[in-house]
């Protein structure tokens, strides 16, 4: 059987541990550029989104986790210390994925919770933050939920609760116990828990035990220390306290305190309660009446959640605007500190080369940006250069003269393209043109610059530019939408030249679901019921009266297709179920659809003696995967394999190009993990090596 990579698992876990000859190898046949290089420095700054923080202290110090949306969104975690400095500052990397999150001491070590695919997993960090134990799943068939607490562990057994109920976990993090009912879980002083919801309230014994429960809903929070409990909640525009009986699972008569809040957290201290809001600080007795005057916080409009080392009490705060934390002592506020700051995340690169240098252009959350390297790797603009608000991915060409980039503005009501010159000699933006459409990719053969687009009427277009990318030519209509079908439309062109003709490619989408079809494969993607193009002269003439019609797929299956040139015929390569390439003949004529492997088509080039595919093993666009390149003989069929990052699985988009000595440079993005760059997505630029020279079958797997 034939394995999604070509090559068998150990050759893939050997990445980094490449010889030095192999490097020395690929020095010699790949150019200057050599190992990885990142296109840009980064631009490190505060997070500030952050859903849902968690806190726990494990007597002394605290730990904070939470998801932020840094990059395509993570579960990071830091240490603090008691007096307040952040430990962690670029923040401990736990999961790729979005998730509410959990976390509590259990005693010896910290255990950290986040929802999985029906499932919860978890991981067991030291108060040093070091991983006692791989990331695993502890609960199947349930999530956690946004309730506020929904961890806590008395050092011999830890409550969870999840989304059908609660899950009683031993020392090891497994499950010897589970039950219905219940949203927070707190501690009692003799270590028992009580588990309040809407409905119905229930109490553990301190092994985790069923005791007694009420229909009675209550939603506050609850701490707990000694003999008694204190519950806290908003009261009127005011903040509310009432003593709390875990036997009876019932509050006392409800204390209006002269606090204005909107939100706040209750935490057991050595000697009664702290009471936290997002303005002040409140201390309570056993019975929650104030002691002393309220604590001013420094000002944020923000929630709070906080967890108490028994003196200290550790308070994170957030909004759309700010993550930070504090720590109050009985005598001191320490200043507010931003919980975490990460690089700037990159995504969808795309490189060119002058001769003198390359260009790279990439997006960010605010927009497209541009950076030269030298020839070695060096990047020549530091951060990049600011091309405008574009979230779509660029696309960058070098004519001869001047690099050509694309920027596709998503605007429904008012569609355009930019390009935008730049001069490789100083990175300055020359000029921006505009083409009315969308999906323009612009083709460069040397002597003259050919666009294909969509124009505002859903038709495919094609045209020579100006230099500065401006129309030089009257329109050439290749396609239009298909009578009585208004739902149809066209995206994802691909120019290719073979030295004597054109060939252009565009997918043809279907915004309807055909009767009896299965589900898209991909689901947010608007589904591709065919592949087809047009051939085209040098002049620009239509050389088939009707588009060739590359591929069909009835379930609205294709996606990501590109098309490429030996010199002499084509070569188009698509995503279904599985990669698949199928060769167009200078001729017209077709050969077979040859489908290959599971994976994702990222880019396809001709090197000067072989295709080079680059696909990610990940079907998804945002799962981190690993990025290769498969090696075709003019036919189309692979022979050798290429790794393109020597990190394995965080990769997540690749572009290549064929460089003047006829080999082939890689701009991708991956998952940094690095300090430098604290996990998010980041663009650099690598020559793609061999894994193994063996033959390559194009078996189905």
């Amino acid at each position: 059987m034939v394995t999604n990579r070509f090559i068998v698992s150990a050759i893939v876990l050997n990445r980094l541990a490449f010889s030095a000859a192999l490097l020395l190898f690929a020095v010699a046949a790949f150019g200057e550029i050599t190992g990885e290089h990142p296109v840009s420095t980064p631009v490190n700054a505060p997070v500030t989104a952050a859903l849902e923080p968690a806190v726990a202290s494990d007597g002394d110090g605290f730990l904070a986790v939470w998801c932020d949306q840094r990059d395509h969104g993570a579960i990071y975690a830091t240490r603090i210390a008691r007096g307040g400095t952040i430990l962690d500052p670029r923040g401990i990397l736990l999961a790729n994925t979005i998730s509410h999150v959990a976390v509590a001491w259990t005693g010896d070590r910290y255990l950290v919770a986040w929802n999985g695919i029906n499932v919860i997993m978890a991981q067991e960090i030291a108060a040093d933050g070091r991983f006692l134990t791989q990331d695993r799943v502890i609960v199947h068939g349930a999530q956690i939920t946004s309730a506020p607490h929904p961890i806590a562990s008395n050092g011999r057994v830890t409550v969870l609760m999840t989304s059908s109920g609660y899950s009683v976990l031993d020392r090891e993090a497994n499950v010897i116990e589970q039950g219905r009912f219940g949203e927070s879980a707190y501690i009692t002083g003799s270590g028992q828990f009580v588990l309040p919801a809407a409905g119905s309230t229930r109490l553990l014994d301190s092994s985790g035990h069923y005791v007694t429960s009420v229909a009675r809903t209550w939603r506050q929070v609850i701490a707990c220390h000694g003999n008694g409990c204190i519950t806290a909640f908003p009261f009127g525009t005011k903040a509310g306290v009432a003593t709390y009986d875990p036997a009876g699972l019932a509050a006392g008569p409800a204390m209006n305190l002269p606090i204005a809040t909107r939100t706040l957290d209750i935490v057991p201290t050595t000697d009664g309660y702290l009471l936290v809001t997002d303005s002040v600080a409140q201390r309570l007795d056993d019975n929650g009446h104030p002691v002393g005057t309220p604590t001013a916080l420094p000002a944020a409009d923000s929630y709070v959640q906080a967890a108490s080392n028994g003196r200290d009490v550790a308070v994170l705060r957030w909004s759309f605007e700010s993550f930070t934390a504090l720590v109050i002592s009985p005598t001191a506020v320490t200043k507010p500190e931003p919980v975490t700051t990460s690089a700037n995340a990159q995504r969808d690169v795309a490189i060119a080369a002058s001769g003198t240098n390359y260009l790279t252009v990439w997006t960010e959350k605010d927009g497209a940006y541009a950076g030269r390297l030298s020839l070695d790797g060096l990047p020549l603009d530091g951060r990049g250069v600011f091309l405008g608000q574009s979230s779509a991915k660029p696309s960058v060409v070098f004519d001869g003269t001047s690099y050509l980039v694309v920027l596709q503005q998503r605007s429904i009501s008012d569609p355009e393209e930019r390009v935008l010159r730049i001069e490789p000699a100083t990175g300055a933006v020359m000029s921006i043109s505009t083409i009315d459409g969308t999906d323009l990719r612009i083709g460069a053969n040397g002597s003259t610059r050919v666009a294909v687009w969509v124009d505002t009427l859903g038709a495919v277009e094609t045209a020579f530019l100006t230099p500065t990318g401006a129309l030089a030519s009257i329109p050439v209509f290749l396609a239009v939408q298909p009578s009585g079908q208004p739902l149809t439309t066209f995206a994802n062109l691909s120019l290719a030249w073979n030295g004597t003709i054109w060939l252009a490619t565009w997918e043809e989408q279907a915004h309807y679901q055909p009767v009896g079809a299965p589900p898209p494969l991909f689901p947010g993607i608007p589904p591709a019921i065919a592949i087809r193009g047009v051939r085209l002269s040098a002049a620009l003439t239509p050389l088939d009266t009707h588009p060739i019609t590359v591929a069909l797929a009835p379930a609205g299956n294709i996606r990501s297709s590109r098309a490429a040139s030996d010199g002499r015929d084509f070569l188009v390569a698509w995503t279904t179920d599985r990669v698949r390439v199928r060769r167009v003949l200078s001729s017209g004529a077709l050969d077979e659809e040859m489908p290959f492997f599971t994976g994702s088509v990222q880019d396809l080039v001709w090197d000067g003696v072989a295709y080079d595919l680059a696909f990610a093993t990940a079907r998804w666009r945002f799962s981190p995967g690993d990025m290769d390149v498969a090696q075709l003989r003019s036919s189309g069929q692979p022979f050798q394999t290429l790794v393109i990052s020597p990190n394995s699985g965080g990769d997540r988009t690749a572009s290549l190009l064929t460089t003047s000595n006829g080999h082939i440079l890689a701009a991708y993005t991956r998952a940094a993990d690095e300090l430098l760059y604290a996990g998010v997505a980041r663009a650099f630029v690598a020559a793609p090596h061999p894994i193994r020279e063996r033959p390559v079958s194009k078996e189905n797997p």
